[in-house]
């Protein structure tokens, strides 16, 4: 007879694997079924959802095009997972994995329940939150949870080969956006000191996250070596930023005080400034072109900026511009950001029909490019979600569930506001920087919730 202990068989070698093979088969359905529901707005759409970066990501997969105002590595991302090529490839692969993620969580927070009870969880947060939108982007956005999430699971994962895994899915994950190493970074260093703080709780991992950072500052350092001969983390990082001081202001004040003194070229342009950075870098013939574009542009710029740090006055509208802009950006939820129709004439409809142009016909009929897509219900929803997420979390943090999971909570708000102060501050403050990640939140706090009111009504032991 067999042996059984937790429901395997333990001195049954041939059941023992036949059970094994089940479990990991229905584990792998899990996963696709997870994977199809964080792909809804795709399939509602008929076509992966198309931004004004998607182009620039295919010129890298499939020309080895590499331009100086992003990583390399999403780009090498589609590639990859293409196995022919059509544009559902990327957006399928990463929702795998994001459903792995998700699941492989679940199951850490709650152990030995109902199977699928993942699914149950994937559902919700495709309903309540934006992540159907990001997963659905042919961009390296949804990346920037895939880093949270392969982090916390590293946290938490007690078996060294899947420790290792998970850390190797976060620095590929860091690898595909600038502003994700420059959060990793942020939110290390602050992981640190609350783990010092709280007996040194995760001290270890907090730290080799932070190494893991550095190692991919490094590698994204020699990718621009490789790919445009300068060893730099940003190439482009003077226009960013230029466009930031757009936004906020600071450029014109700026102008207006030193153009009496200073012969520079944007001193033509000062009193017709646009209002919003992502005009000022990508209107065609506007300022930003006509005062040198990417490349000849760098000298001016990072003088301008360099200035700016080291005179007090602007020196503080940097850090106030800085904090309010991470204080606005935390709140958004706003999912309809860069997805405009890319119809015929577009950069992005060029590169799709250059690459792919048997998906053209299917790119044509899709919702986005008839602005059949409605994003002001769903956003709304979303920030209710975020606020009443936010209620949840504090509730936890003063529960009885263990300290470890109070710990969690706090980690993913961290990672959420490290995330909007780098975006705020380098870049811009707009939704979709923020919806990206504030996701995974509501998703924490519902799994962390559920297992609690379990634990309370004498199902579980309260974690």
């Amino acid at each position: 007879m067999c042996v059984y202990t937790d429901g395997l068989p333990q001195n049954c070698f041939i059941l023992h694997y036949i059970l094994s093979d089940l479990t990991h088969l229905r584990k792998a359905i899990y996963v696709l079924i997870g994977a199809i529901l964080l792909l809804a707005i795709a399939l509602i759409n008929t076509y992966p959802l198309i931004t004004q970066d998607t182009g620039a990501y295919l010129n890298m997969a499939y020309a080895w095009f590499f331009p100086s105002d992003r990583p390399a590595f999403y780009g090498v991302f589609i590639k990859f997972v293409s196995i022919t090529k059509s544009i559902w490839w990327p957006v399928i692969a990463q929702s795998v994995l994001l459903s792995y993620l998700m699941l492989e969580l679940v199951e850490k927070l709650i152990p030995r329940n109902k199977a699928g009870i993942g699914i149950v969880f994937i559902g919700l947060v495709v309903l309540l939150t934006p992540v159907t939108w990001i997963a659905s982007q042919i961009t390296a956005d949804i990346f920037t949870a895939i880093t949270l999430l392969a982090s916390l699971l590293f946290i938490l994962e007690s078996n060294n080969l899947k420790r290792i895994g998970f850390l190797l899915v976060a620095f590929f994950a860091l690898l595909t956006h600038n502003s994700n190493t420059l959060t990793m970074l942020c939110f290390s260093t602050l992981f640190i000191g609350v783990s010092w703080l709280n007996s040194k709780l995760y001290l270890r991992q907090s730290v080799t996250l932070f190494i893991v950072a550095l190692f991919s500052f490094g590698a994204q350092c020699t990718s621009n070596l490789v790919t445009n001969d300068e060893f730099t983390f940003s190439k482009q990082g003077h226009v960013f930023f230029m466009g930031k001081m757009v936004e906020s202001g600071i450029l014109k004040s700026y102008l207006d005080e030193h153009c009496v003194t200073e012969n520079y070229r944007l001193c033509a342009f000062k009193d017709s400034l646009p209002p919003y950075a992502a005009d000022f870098i990508w209107q065609e013939g506007k300022a930003f072109h006509k005062t040198g574009g990417w490349h000849a542009s760098k000298p001016e710029y990072v003088k301008i900026i360099k200035s700016t740090f080291t005179e007090t006055k602007y020196l503080k509208l940097h850090i106030r511009e800085s904090v309010l802009g991470t204080f606005e950006q935390v709140t958004l939820t706003y999912v309809g950001d860069l997805l405009y129709p890319f119809t015929k004439g577009t950069h992005p409809y060029k590169l799709v029909k250059k690459w792919l142009p048997n998906s053209i016909p299917y790119m044509i009929q899709a919702k986005q490019q008839h602005n059949q897509l409605s994003f002001r219900l769903v956003s709304a929803i979303y920030a209710w979600t975020l606020f009443i997420s936010f209620l949840c979390a504090l509730i936890l943090l003063f529960s009885s569930i263990d300290r470890r999971y109070k710990m969690l909570i706090g980690l993913v708000i961290i990672f959420i506001v490290s995330n909007a102060f780098v975006t705020a501050t380098f870049a811009n403050v707009i939704g979709r920087l923020n919806a990206r990640v504030v996701w995974v939140l509501p998703f924490i706090a519902s799994v962390l919730a559920w297992q609690w009111i379990q634990g309370k009504r004498g199902h579980k032991k309260p974690i």
